[in-house]
């Protein structure tokens, strides 16, 4: 773990509790009684894989400064292959149509913790900031945005949201990417005198790990939801 204040290290554990607790509205409020009674194992299925990135960050899995870029990323491959499941197979699109669609934004708000742990950890010299535009971080901004989105989601037309999780979606892009390419290894490729020490030990290493796989999972979902409802709607004014 990093030498840094206790309350960074709890702000942290909170986000990615957080992050997993604001997944339930949406399974809760599913239109199907089968997905809402199954809310509880899709929520341990989550808590289980950040106990499993928890146990690989104590035991310095990601702190092998030899080790090549998959080391890294692997947990993105993985929710490459969930997202495949769930999109792909009968059984996960039934699943994903099901989840209820006006809680995309109110998960979005766990940026807001999120923020304020990598602001301190930023101060803290254990990452580099990849904007100077904002004295905080970015997150900050997304996580209130996220909450208004929230509150405006059925005053807003499907391309504004449309154009929200895009926008969303290359914000995190850029943030995931400089700060791997920041992380002390063998790869490393910009910010030498600041490296990216948070993305390496526990619990920050979860928010690669767990919190933005997740975060864009949602984005996804929310993008899915609206071309499908979209492409509905065009056949029934068709027919």
């Amino acid at each position: 773990m990093l030498e840094i204040p206790i309350w960074i290290t709890i702000v942290s554990v909170v986000t990615v509790l957080l992050c997993i607790v604001l997944l339930i509205p949406m399974i809760q409020k599913s239109v199907e009684n089968r997905t809402q009674n199954k809310a509880h194992i899709a929520v341990l299925m989550w808590v289980l894989w950040a106990l499993f990135q928890s146990v690989l960050s104590l035991n310095r899995w990601y702190m092998d400064r030899t080790a090549g870029w998959f080391h890294f990323v692997f947990p993105w491959f993985f929710a490459a292959a969930f997202g495949c499941v769930l999109y792909f197979t009968p059984r996960g699109k039934r699943w994903i149509n099901s989840l209820n669609n006006d809680y995309h934004w109110l998960v979005q708000s766990a940026r807001l913790p999120l923020g304020i742990a990598l602001t301190a950890l930023f101060a803290a010299k254990q990452m580099p900031q990849w904007t100077s535009l904002f004295p905080f971080h970015l997150e900050i901004i997304l996580g209130v945005v996220g909450l208004i989105l929230f509150a405006l989601k059925n005053k807003m037309s499907p391309r504004a949201h449309l154009a929200f999780h895009v926008i969303f979606i290359v914000i995190t892009a850029i943030a995931v990417v400089h700060g791997y390419g920041a992380i002390p290894f063998a790869h490393q490729s910009w910010s030498y005198t600041n490296p990216n020490f948070a993305f390496q030990h526990f619990p920050s290493s979860l928010f690669p790990a767990v919190v933005y796989p997740l975060l864009v999972f949602i984005h996804v979902q929310g993008i899915f939801s609206i071309v499908k409802n979209s492409t509905q709607h065009q056949q029934d004014h068709q027919g």
